[in-house]
């Protein structure tokens, strides 16, 4: 082959190419994928004063390329990403890719990806916590898979919730509501979306707020400063669901302080990659409730998804799946007195019959002050 030079793929490229229906699935292809860690090892951290740098990498059995993804977090706190592809035929590299979009996208794609192997194939009921650029990501990747019944919208600030309502109201064709507490967002939901990690790094989401039969969406502890779930939510869980288990039981916050609390849990951790290659025996069971979480190599994006249970009572009480979402995303709705960084936030396009997303693009957003 001929040697070429590398392509730089920008982010206006990436918003004309992508979309959840070519994602999602390329997504689940990915996963199907067997790995290990000499295919996809932990990432390395390199930390500075002031400044951070992650690496991970991964080469895919059986597939054209193999890739790196680099997270600079600089002293702004900013954060970017990028993505390098090479031939496993020649070692080549092809493209230099910026990453900023497609990190948004896979992140929200992969939560899909686990709620579509969950959910039964009805219309959703979404309850959702945040209004920033994650929560709406997540709602549109929800909508290019299964009809929205109804949707509830918590944020802390008014006016962002009621722009939120408005926004999917219009996009989905539904009445969606606004709600002034969490736990009256996702009162009656069958999916929930958590996307406002708080200010203070406390938890915005407690056991007693789940309702039977839901599945939760959590996008909030990615470092060990980072809360957003309660040790209550984790301790329900039967079955925890990631891309790397190890990385989730020792780097999460959410994790470490379940640990701290006495909460035994990695008995319970399993494999994203498990789960879509069907080795997870039963995990659709009613007694049954689900976390995961991923990690940013090659074709993985670092979540974490959870299933919790909940203690039944003969005839009364179903299970509440629970799926936990962890994120290296700085760009998220702030709970309390926090600010939304400047963001490109996803507009809405064109819906199929059936009132699914299909295509979007994402233009510039002016900041917002609050969440």
């Amino acid at each position: 082959m001929t040697s070429k030079n590398p392509v730089f793929i920008g982010t206006e490229a990436i918003e004309r190419l992508m979309t959840w229906d070519a994602l999602i699935p390329a997504l689940r292809a990915a996963y199907a994928q067997p790995y290990d860690e000499r295919t996809s090892p932990p990432r390395t951290f390199a930390k500075g004063p002031d400044a951070s740098l992650r690496a991970l990498a991964a080469v895919p059995p059986g597939q054209r390329f193999m890739g790196a993804k680099v997270f600079g977090r600089g002293r702004n706190k900013g954060m970017n990403y990028l993505i390098s592809l090479a031939e496993q035929e020649t070692g080549e590299i092809r493209a230099l890719v910026d990453a900023n979009k497609i990190t948004a996208f896979r992140t929200a794609a992969t939560s899909a990806l686990f709620v579509d192997a969950l959910a039964p194939q009805a219309p959703m009921r979404l309850g959702v916590l945040g209004s920033g650029a994650e929560a709406r990501s997540h709602v549109q990747a929800m909508a290019s898979l299964r009809p929205v019944e109804s949707l509830r919208v918590y944020s802390p600030t008014p006016a962002n919730r009621e722009k939120f309502a408005s926004d999917f109201s219009a996009a989905l064709g539904i009445r969606c509501e606004t709600a002034a507490t969490p736990a009256e967002a996702l009162d009656g939901a069958s999916v929930a979306i958590a996307a406002a990690r708080s200010h203070d790094e406390s938890p915005i989401l407690h056991a007693d707020a789940l309702q039977p039969g839901m599945l939760l969406v959590s996008v909030g502890s990615t470092l060990p400063v980072q809360r957003e779930i309660d040790v209550s939510v984790i301790e329900r869980c039967d079955l925890i669901v990631s891309d790397m288990p190890d990385e989730v039981a020792h780097e999460s916050g959410d994790m470490r302080a379940a640990t701290a609390a006495g909460i035994a849990f990695e008995h319970k951790m399993r494999s994203l990659n498990a789960l879509v290659r069907g080795e997870i025996e039963n995990h659709g069971a009613p007694a049954h409730v689900q976390v995961r979480r991923l990690r940013a190599a090659g074709h993985r994006g670092r979540r974490t998804h959870l299933r919790t249970r909940h203690r039944r009572r003969p005839g009364r009480d179903a299970a509440h799946p629970v799926f936990l979402q962890t994120v290296n995303n700085p760009n998220q709705d702030r709970h309390r007195h926090g600010t939304l960084p400047t963001t490109r936030s996803t507009r809405m396009g064109p819906r199929t019959p059936q009132g699914r997303w299909r295509t979007w693009s994402s233009p510039p957003s002016p900041p917002t002050s609050k969440a």
